[in-house]
């Protein structure tokens, strides 16, 4: 049974006045609050990538995350007066003469809440949420079809600069297509002109107190626009095609940047740089990569390819040879942004990388809040007994860093250690991390 199937089954032994409904009954009961004199507010909730729980678990197991993520949301707000299951992966929440400041707080604990660790036939996973919010007052009318409409079109604007966020609905919304195609026109431009740079963000042992890696990261001055941030023209990149070219000028550039700080008294250990599932499977990757690394005469051993835990999960099938060809040079091969994918666990045993990177949603509250802290330190434990090195990310203060010492973690990286700077600042950005022994 689909959760649409359940909500009209719910639907049908339920009083009018409970929240659960279907479609049109949202819709009538948007009218029906706007026309008692009442500001009306519609949330759309998205569930991130749910697509990809999907293939990696089947479509049952998706069903009751579905389900479990309902309820939850359902539970977040209190005061709805309607609560749709519009689609698979889509929540529709209705309310009336609701504070600003309350459906920013509502939201946030939607958000919260959604995601938080599920437990499913011995299956942990964690899923996020993009919400959107469209409001209908006296000064702008609308009906529920155009508020279900406004609130789903910045729902997805959400989605495609990473998730996890909600967003109220303004006018400036309208203008994001129009924004981001000539954005992709730009950044072709910027490509072809050589404009893409890179930047380091420095990588902090715990064993030897000192720097020894750095992690490469494109960077885009547009010329007019100033810096445009990484969250708007990478994803911009993947859905255009144009992650490929980026990543191989990164990964050249990185090369070219570090190859004097390896093995000299600064002490750089490895450079790492990042790769979509996109660049993995193209037919060339190993034949690129051998190739930079033969010209620039640099060590394979010292450089690191990372590539998230949800692109795996997606293409794992198809990448998995590239990886494994590069491994056998020497390539070592790190997991992002672990523990925010659906099968976790199951990307440990396919595919056993080298370095594991830990997500700063684990991180940040791991030295306060005891489930982050048992989830570190076990993912620590668990990759320590494969034969990975774990490095945290995200870390911003002493108190995470007292925490992930003790828990025996091998290296960091965040604000506390050091913003990514320009490779003019590299041998600057050695001799002064500011990180206590």
């Amino acid at each position: 049974m689909t959760g649409m199937e359940q909500t009209d089954k719910l639907v049908s032994g339920t009083q009018s006045k409970h929240p659960l409904c279907d479609r049109q009954e949202l819709l009538n009961r948007a009218g029906n609050a706007r026309t008692g004199g009442d500001n009306v507010h519609m949330i759309v909730l998205y569930l991130d990538r749910y697509r990809k729980i999907v293939s990696a678990l089947g479509h049952e197991f998706a069903h009751q995350v579905h389900n479990e993520i309902g309820e939850r949301i359902l539970r977040a707000y209190p005061e709805a007066i309607a609560f749709s299951h519009l689609a698979d992966d889509e929540f529709a929440v209705l309310l009336a003469s609701t504070p600003k400041a309350r459906l920013r707080t509502l939201s946030e604990a939607a958000l919260k809440t959604t995601r938080e660790p599920l437990l499913i036939d011995g299956q942990t996973v964690v899923v996020t949420a993009s919400a959107g919010i469209a409001s209908s007052n006296v000064k702008l009318p609308l009906d529920g079809a155009e508020l279900l409409q406004q609130a789903g079109l910045v729902a997805s604007e959400g989605q495609r600069k990473g998730g996890n966020c909600f967003t109220f609905y303004s006018g400036a919304v309208q203008q994001e297509p129009l924004r981001r195609l000539d954005l992709e026109l730009d950044l072709r431009r910027a490509l072809e002109a050589d404009e893409i740079s890179v930047f380091y963000q420095p990588i902090f042992d715990l064993r030897s107190n000192r720097v020894t890696g750095l992690e490469a990261l494109a960077r885009w001055r547009h010329a007019d626009l100033g810096w445009i941030e990484p969250t708007e023209f990478i994803p911009l990149a993947e859905e255009s095609g144009l992650i490929a070219d980026i990543g191989v000028r990164v990964l050249n550039q990185a090369c070219a940047d570090t190859r004097a700080f390896l093995g000299d008294t600064q002490g750089l250990d490895y450079v790492a740089v990042n790769f979509a599932a996109r660049q993995i499977e193209h037919r060339d990757l190993v034949k690129i990569t051998e190739g930079i690394l033969g010209r620039l005469r640099f060590p394979a051993d010292r450089l690191v390819l990372e590539i998230t835990e949800s692109d795996f999960l997606e293409s794992e099938q198809r990448i998995i040879k590239s990886l494994a060809t590069l491994r056998s040079s020497g390539v070592r091969v790190a997991i992002d942004d672990f523990g925010t994918g659906y099968s976790s666990l199951r990307v440990l045993k396919e595919f056993p990388a080298d370095v594991l990177k830990i997500d700063r949603q684990f991180v940040q509250n791991a030295h306060c809040r005891h489930v982050d802290a048992t989830i570190t330190r076990a993912v620590i434990d668990i990759a320590h007994s494969l034969d990975m090195k774990v490095v945290a990310e995200g870390v911003e203060n002493t108190e995470q860093l007292h925490y992930l010492r003790a828990a025996g973690c091998d290296a960091i990286q965040g604000f506390y250690v050091g913003r990514a700077v320009g490779s003019e600042q590299l041998a600057e950005l050695f001799n002064a991390t500011g990180i206590e022994p």
